[in-house]
């Protein structure tokens, strides 16, 4: 019931939506990527290719690159790559990397391909996690593989990307810190926005204020620690977290709570316009008093 009267104004609605779309955003993180129908003949192709590079059908490998890259060179190198690999089974893999360029054009298709796996192999009865990546190009209905490069990792990608709190500088718990203080800084200004006495529109005005205009930024690459900072930066409740890639290490940020200082300072003029009564006043009489005529009489 309490809980019912709190958000039962608009403007307080509005600003409940906001807090959620925030506490939302960012939660949900895949771990694989996903291969669109479009692009499956070119995973096939890719996935095709890393299993005659283990079957050391290396023929095939070679025939599958392009006339132009058929070289005495390449040819070393999936032989190389095939006598690795000698050996393994797949017991699963994850696709790291996905990208799709296509050129237009009256003739037939033409496009090129970035996909990058994860593949868990099983060797002798050891545990093996490789990184092969790949560059595709089709044309004319053709697949060829322009390029690919493979290298063990020690750990698995999701495992070394992933947020931890352990054996971190101190400058980074710092800035951990910062994150917290400006998050717990604009939730006490949207909390006195919101139960200020205040009109609805100024509160809307003021909570807009609040919760976007934050600048500079200032970031940090949390796996090493390298700073950085943006001038021109806006951003929900100014603090928050990204990943540029599905693999790629946490961005955490806050944003000098610039809207928030604002209103703090200009918090006392806004309480007393709003307590200044509209319209003109008029004075009170007192039933039954004689209204006051004629001048003051000299002593």
């Amino acid at each position: 019931m309490a809980f019912t009267l709190l958000i039962k104004t608009p403007m307080k609605q509005f600003l409940l939506c906001l807090l959620i779309a925030f506490s939302l955003s960012g939660c949900n993180f895949p771990t694989t990527l996903p291969i669109s129908d479009s692009e499956k003949p070119a995973d096939n192709f890719a996935r095709h290719f890393f299993d005659n590079l283990i079957k050391a059908q290396t023929d095939s490998c070679f025939a599958a690159m392009p006339p132009e890259s058929q070289t005495n060179s390449n040819m070393g190198l999936i032989v190389g790559a095939s006598k690795d690999l000698a050996g393994c089974t797949i017991k699963k893999s994850v696709v790291v990397e996905n990208k799709a360029t296509y050129l237009l054009s009256s003739g037939p298709k033409t496009a090129g391909y970035s996909l990058s796996y994860e593949y868990y192999l099983d060797k002798d009865g050891k545990s093996r996690i490789i990184l092969f990546q790949t560059r595709i190009k089709q044309k004319e209905g053709a697949f060829y593989m322009t390029g690919f490069s493979g290298g063990y990792l020690t750990t698995s990608l999701e495992e070394s990307s992933e947020f931890s709190l352990k054996s971190k500088a101190p400058f980074q718990y710092a800035f951990l810190s910062l994150i917290v203080v400006v998050m717990v800084f604009m939730l006490i200004s949207l909390f006195f926005v919101l139960f200020g006495k205040m009109s609805a529109k100024k509160k809307i005005t003021w909570t807009l204020i609040i919760l976007f205009v934050n600048l500079p930024r200032f970031l940090i690459d949390w796996n090493t620690g390298h700073l950085g900072f943006h001038i021109l930066a806006i951003s929900l409740m100014g603090v928050g977290f990204m990943k540029t890639a599905l693999y790629s290490a946490w961005t955490l940020y806050f944003s000098f709570p610039l809207g928030a200082v604002i209103f703090w300072f200009m918090k006392r003029s806004l309480l007393e316009n709003e307590n200044i009564s509209p319209g003109p006043t008029t004075e009170k009489r007192l039933v039954g008093e004689p209204e006051a005529h004629g001048s003051i009489p000299n002593s």
